[in-house]
């Protein structure tokens, strides 16, 4: 039967949910995008939409979700993040609206669940990384599939139809398309099966995996499905040896530090990281209220639901276990315990911490049947939820709103707006593809943090590296400089000919430099030919196809590999070449 939702909880769910969102979506549609967003639209301008892109790996990830909404927003409007972001908002939206209905489906509509929803609808630890565009297109929907599949799981357990168990399992499948750590989905199933046990039940949870046997067998055919995709694309996580003395460390970031301090509405700040922001550590003034009021709770939990909260929180002990040793082995041993202050890598847990709190204080009930609560409680519980609700909810927003201006990258929307602009008023322009600044790309991107990782996907971009007289470089502004020196230049010797230098005319002319260069470089050619036309460059192994103009000229070309002397040959025509000098170097502007 419909579940009647007293008017005043349903107003508070209403502004619980929405007011969060939209401070959110301000935030977002003003943000940028940066880092990997460049590279994974990048990757979708510029590789044809089938099997191998979808399923290609990118940084030990498979995420055919992301890649297909990285796809269809660069097809429809190539770096315009309002566009790309407004997925993002509609799948957090559904996300909230799912939330609610769970919670009422699983325990009424009653006052008590508005401080659970609360606390994941106004946490930062959500609202605050997911304005990276690269992450909230990972976690958004993974968290609208979790929440899903509970939804319909929970439903299952309530009535036992079929539709219920397949839903699911569909969702489950939908999360693996965005994220691996919906493998923790099935888990998650579990342990609410084991919680939804009526009282009394003797080992529920081996209860709950005999009665649905055949399900768990069903979501263990999906893993394995999943891992064998996942590492006949990538090798895994590369496996390095785990300091083992900094686990505590680690751990202590990642849950007092990202995760109690923040969810209780405690003030917290951002400083500068690597790539993206990180969050500063909380002082001890907030680091010990947290601890103790989050002993409180479990307590407190222990106290009222007794075996089913102790369940509750088994099962939130197993999940946040889960997430430090997947930090502890993938990123502990490259950066160090400072990664857990990456709210990206515990984002995840706060769903499961909010469920497993309401398992923990409230019964589970089945809202088939009405059950109004008891009259002594119909005016105690709605004041105190009401308090508890308004101080996390201000100090949450509080946090989140200190925190997303971070997370919004001005400098990398200032950057390539103003490289657009200049490259619209220049169509012809060629560009040596240099690194951007950090802000924009961070520095471990390498050869793969350029400029035409940024740009290349705008319907027509700019040429990059290609042979030209005149090339020009960004600053770190987006302003294209002409590039008229060369850090550290490597020369060629003198030339042989009398006033020629070297001479290229039926036969290839070697030139050789002063010294043996290696890597990424621009050659710049002086040369001087009566009749102009098609020539060959060939340096590091490779041969470039160049046009030559009449008269006195420059030419530059990009080169790699490693070379100690050019060939330069002409095509189609016998005119001599004169060879003034040769230069090799990096362009500075």
């Amino acid at each position: 039967m419909t579940v009647r939702t007293p008017p005043g909880l349903l107003v508070a769910a209403l502004l619980a949910g929405a007011v969060p969102l939209g401070i959110h979506a301000w935030f977002a549609v003003h943000g940028y995008f940066a880092h990997d967003d460049f590279l994974i639209t990048y990757r979708a301008a510029s590789q044809a939409f089938g099997v191998e892109y979808l399923f290609g790996e990118y940084n030990d990830h498979v995420a055919p979700g992301v890649f297909a909404v990285a796809w269809a927003v660069t097809a429809l409007a190539p770096l315009n993040f309002a566009v790309a972001v407004l997925p993002l908002l509609l799948v957090q939206a559904a996300t909230t609206v799912v939330l609610w209905m769970l919670l009422v489906r699983s325990f009424g509509a009653r006052w008590a669940i508005i401080v659970p929803f609360v606390v994941f609808t106004c946490s930062p630890v959500i609202l605050t990384p997911t304005l990276w565009w690269a992450y909230g297109v990972q976690l958004l929907p993974t968290l609208l599939a979790t929440v899903c599949a509970l939804f319909a799981h929970v439903g299952y357990l309530r009535d036992g139809r079929a539709a219920g168990a397949i839903a699911g399992l569909l969702w489950t499948v939908v999360g693996f398309a965005f994220y691996e750590k919906a493998a923790l989905i099935p888990l998650l199933l579990l342990g609410v099966t084991a919680l939804f046990a009526p009282r009394g039940t003797h080992a529920p949870l081996s209860r709950a995996i005999g009665t649905h046997r055949r399900l768990w067998l069903a979501y263990g055919a999906v893993l394995a499905c999943y891992a064998g995709v996942y590492f006949t694309a990538t090798s895994g996580p590369a496996a390095s040896d785990i300091p083992l003395s900094t686990v505590p460390e680690l751990a202590k970031r990642m849950l007092v530090d990202v995760l109690l301090v923040p969810s209780f509405g405690l003030p917290v700040e951002s400083v500068s990281g690597e790539g993206v922001p990180q969050l500063a550590t909380p002082p001890v003034a907030f680091q010990v209220p947290a601890v103790l009021l989050g002993a409180a709770i479990v307590a407190a939990g222990l106290v009222a639901g007794r075996r089913r909260a102790a369940r509750a929180w088994a099962l939130l002990g197993a999940f946040l276990m889960i997430d430090i040793a997947l930090v502890a082995v993938t990123r502990l041993p490259m950066i160090g315990p400072v990664i857990g202050t990456d709210l990206r890598y515990i984002a995840d847990a706060v769903l499961v911490m909010v469920l497993c709190a309401a398992f923990a204080f409230l019964t589970p009930r089945d809202t088939r049947v009405e059950a109004p609560p008891p009259r002594q409680s119909r005016r105690a519980v709605p004041a105190l939820a009401t308090a508890a609700v308004v101080l996390v909810a201000i100090g949450t927003t509080v946090s989140a709103a200190r925190l997303a201006p971070g997370m919004q990258f001005p400098t990398s929307r200032d950057f390539v707006t103003t490289a657009r602009a200049a490259v619209s008023e220049r169509p012809g322009i060629v560009l040596y593809d240099g690194p951007v600044p950090e802000e924009v790309m961070v520095g471990w991107f390498g050869t793969e943090g350029t400029a035409s990782r940024v740009l290349g996907q705008l319907p027509d971009p700019p040429r990059f590296d290609v042979p030209a007289e005149e090339m020009y470089l960004l600053d770190s502004g987006g302003r294209p400089r002409r590039v008229t020196e060369l850090a550290h230049p490597v020369r060629s010797r003198p030339g042989p000919a009398e006033g020629c230098g070297y001479a290229v005319g039926d036969d290839r002319a070697s030139i050789p430099l002063e010294a043996p260069v290696a890597g990424r470089n621009l050659l710049r050619v002086h040369y001087f030919t009566s009749t102009g036309g098609a020539a060959t460059v060939t340096a590091g192994g490779s041969t470039v196809d160049v046009e030559l103009d009449s008269g006195l000229h420059v030419l530059h070309v990009v080169t790699g590999g490693a070379y100690d002397s050019i060939e330069i040959a002409r095509t189609g025509t016998a005119e001599v070449v004169c060879v003034d000098h040769v230069a090799v170097g990096t362009p500075v502007v």
